[in-house]
């Protein structure tokens, strides 16, 4: 009787302590498969944050489409990112490419970018056609550069974390102009299947770093000491250079460089920089190794760079017809019109002159 009675004792005790446990462990369970689906992949200590939005979602016609919008929105919604009694969230919008996206000179991310037209970043597809002006275009094409994060899984956490990280540091946010995340992704395996069919693959997180490449490198080694030891999806967005599985780097801009006329301007064959020499003057684009990093470079850039090195080390005194090359034929066929209309001018000038005196 006494064994049968400890016997009990025991397994009401074993009860009481393994049943919280499980409990804590346990994910939420959902009745309701709109809900169950909005929640799906969620981290479990963001699920009460997201659920704001839950009632959106349910009203939402395109649910695959905007589910994880609608995450990201409640993400940037909270109380800890307002920002002059105003709502981070305020500052956010839905651009066209399917990015929850920053807008530009927001009190979070200000720094400076060489275009003025509303975009985030300058783009040989929207812009070369129309500027007159092209070799000023291309010095300024060649200042772009973006910062990729690819998280595992929902990036809800990873998200977070870099909202925290710039309002936590004002100089990383004066090199930054604006940032945006996916939300148009299903899930990973629709990315690795992508990846092995050679499909345009999407950065999940885009961070456009301020004009320049001295800014470019500054925002990279603030994001590598802040999230070096993080695993990544480790499959890298279209035409960019790995620094980790997570982190990642591009040069220009991704969309130029699927189309056919402007592959030329871009480093080949993998199109993560643009060409050394394209502004008309040998630099190196390639920002620098990170010294923790086993990072390795590609065929492609170790031969430009060999080649870089070696002009350089060849041109090191003035030589005049490199000169009129280099500078004298690219102003005549960029100037060409003023200079014929000048032309035409001179000889009517020299007329009314030569009447007036004699």
């Amino acid at each position: 009787m006494i064994k049968k009675r400890h016997l009990n004792l025991l397994s009401l005790i074993f009860f009481l302590v393994v049943t919280p446990l499980y409990c804590m462990e346990s994910p939420t369970q959902y009745q309701d498969p709109v809900e169950q689906e909005y929640f799906r992949d969620v981290p479990e200590k963001y699920k009460e944050i997201i659920r704001e939005n839950i009632d959106y979602y349910k009203e939402e016609n395109e649910k695959e489409i905007y589910r994880r919008m609608y995450h990201f929105h409640a993400i940037t919604s909270q109380d800890k990112y307002t920002i002059n009694d105003m709502s981070l969230t305020s500052h956010f919008g839905d651009s066209n490419g399917g990015y929850w996206a920053l807008k530009n000179n927001t009190p979070l991310c200000i720094g400076k970018s060489n275009h003025d037209d509303g975009y985030s970043s300058l783009s040989l597809n929207r812009h070369w056609e129309t500027t007159e002006d092209k070799s000023t275009l291309l010095k300024k094409l060649a200042e772009e550069y973006k910062i990729h994060l690819m998280p595992k899984g929902s990036a809800i956490e990873e998200f977070d974390e870099l909202i925290q990280l710039i309002k936590n540091d004002t100089e990383l946010g004066k090199a930054i102009v604006t940032f945006k995340i996916l939300f148009t992704f299903k899930d990973d395996e629709e990315i690795k299947t992508n990846f092995k069919e050679n499909k345009t693959i999407f950065p999940k997180i885009v961070i456009y770093a301020a004009s320049g490449k001295k800014n470019a490198q500054f925002v990279l080694n603030k994001i590598y000491a802040a999230f070096k030891g993080k695993e990544g999806l480790d499959i890298a967005p279209r035409c960019n250079q790995k620094i980790t599985s997570y982190i990642y780097y591009a040069h220009g801009n991704g969309g130029d460089k699927e189309i056919d006329e402007y592959k030329d301007f871009f480093e080949q064959p993998d199109m993560i920089h643009y060409k050394s020499d394209v502004t008309g003057k040998l630099e190196n684009y390639y920002l620098d190794i990170l010294p923790d990093e086993k990072r390795q470079l590609t065929e492609a850039q170790k031969i430009a760079l060999t080649e870089l090195i070696t002009i350089k080390e060849k041109s090191t005194s003035w030589k005049p017809l490199s000169f009129i090359k280099d500078n004298f034929f690219p102003f005549i066929s960029t100037h060409y019109k003023e200079l014929l209309f000048i032309g035409c001018l001179l000889p009517l000038i020299y007329l009314f002159i030569s009447r007036i005196i004699f």
